[in-house]
């Protein structure tokens, strides 16, 4: 899904807590257009990634914890097969720009044993807060969050990594350790 339509129904900005697009009656024709698009572009994905994971494959997907995408029928239908598990972490705690509740549903075991939602810093009780322009309007503190960090891809990539190993997917090499050299 675009994150922009996470963003309008309250996905990191928190406008509209935990409503689906069924729930904003009135809104524009270009913004229901957008969401509608978003909706078909998000059951493509859903229903490739379980496909997917019942063949096998490993499969991550993330969004804000209180995104309302959760609880989607099709997410709950996919939560039920038994594929998929919930990875909730902090974006602090793998540097991001500030303290945001995020979860990764995926199918990769290896990720359960991360603990990864106490960064044991403080955060600013407004942090989360929209900013004001200089026009009095809003602007949602999101720009420097869209990106995943440095620190979470390569901790997603080692978990990954360890978990084709585990099933066979990609083998593990252990080079032989060089003979030792009978001049020292």
């Amino acid at each position: 899904m675009h994150s922009s339509s996470g963003r309008l129904f309250g996905g990191s900005h928190g406008f509209f807590p935990r409503k689906t697009p069924k729930d904003l009656p009135g809104w524009p024709v270009h913004l229901a257009q957008r969401v509608a698009r978003d909706k078909g572009v998000c059951a493509f994905v859903l229903a490739e990634m379980q496909a997917a994971a019942e063949a096998g494959a490993f499969g991550l997907r993330e969004n804000p914890r209180n995104s309302w995408l959760w609880d989607s029928l099709q997410e709950i239908a996919m939560m039920s097969s038994g594929c998929w598990l919930d990875f909730d972490y902090d974006a602090c705690v793998f540097y991001g720009a500030r303290y945001k509740p995020q979860r990764i549903r995926h199918n990769v075991d290896e990720l359960q044993s991360l603990r990864a939602t106490c960064c044991h810093h403080l955060h600013s009780a407004n942090e989360r807060e929209p900013s004001r322009t200089s026009t009095g309007g809003a602007t949602a503190r999101s720009q420097e969050e869209a990106e995943y960090t440095a620190a979470l891809v390569y901790t997603l990539a080692i978990a990954t990594s360890w978990a084709a190993v585990r099933t066979g997917i990609a083998p593990l090499k252990i080079h032989r350790l060089p003979l030792p050299d009978p001049m020292w």
